[in-house]
């Protein structure tokens, strides 16, 4: 038998003191905060930092003071510092975990690749556009095996598309520029998203004990 206990991390981030941004309001769109998020692994990381970097620097273009937020572990600061120093973007580099949570809290939008950390944003309703490149042998072998046609765990849990997902070349800086700018400028495709969060946080919180203790305790009992 399978016993839901909730999400381990979710529980976790809700037990941080930390507000979260009011999504309802009108964005500024001359004072602008964006996360990017290129991974955790080196492999995503070195795929995925060079093009992130080329939608915030599209995006500069057409919005004035923005300011970027690149949350990643402490192994891959440095790597990723070398390629933003000289990228001429306003940025902010963290591998602090209570900052990560509070970029979360703060920005606007998200360019992240696909993982947990997208419910993660989901849980501070802080619409996103998701991203990921593969190798094309692993990519030939997920698409054999896999059958859902999203990867964002968001969309799994609401069973429909709610999160812009581009794989592979489709990952491009054009397309996910004209994706986030999209998302800066149409309130109700932004409001769409933050609706969706709500009901996806709802199948994975529980707000009442740690899910770890549930856990612990559910398999104590099958013992």
């Amino acid at each position: 038998d399978t016993e839901f206990v909730g999400h381990a991390g979710i529980f976790s981030m809700n037990n941080n003191k930390i507000n979260v941004k009011n999504r309802n309001k009108v964005l500024d769109l001359s004072n602008l905060k964006i996360a990017l998020l290129p991974g955790s692994r080196h492999g995503e990381i070195k795929k995925l930092i060079p093009i992130f970097i080329g939608v915030a620097k599209e995006l500069s273009k057409s919005f004035d003071n923005i300011e970027f937020f690149v949350v990643t572990l402490p192994a891959h600061e440095d790597y990723i510092e070398k390629h933003m120093q000289d990228s001429g973007l306003k940025y902010c580099l963290t591998s602090n975990l209570e900052e990560k949570l509070n970029i979360y809290s703060i920005v606007d939008c998200a360019l992240c690749a696909s993982g947990t950390v997208s419910l993660e944003l989901a849980n501070y309703r802080t619409p996103m556009v998701v991203a990921y490149k593969l190798n094309w042998l692993t990519w030939i072998l997920v698409r054999f095996m896999v059958k859902v046609n999203t990867a964002s765990i968001v969309n799994i849990i609401l069973n429909k598309k709610i999160i812009s997902e581009y794989f592979q070349n489709k990952a491009s800086v054009r397309n996910l520029s004209i994706a986030v700018k999209d998302l800066l400028t149409d309130k109700d495709l932004r409001n769409q998203q933050i609706q969706g969060f709500d009901e996806a946080i709802k199948y994975v919180i529980n707000s009442s004990k740690d899910p770890s203790y549930l856990a612990a305790k559910a398999i104590m009992r099958k013992m």
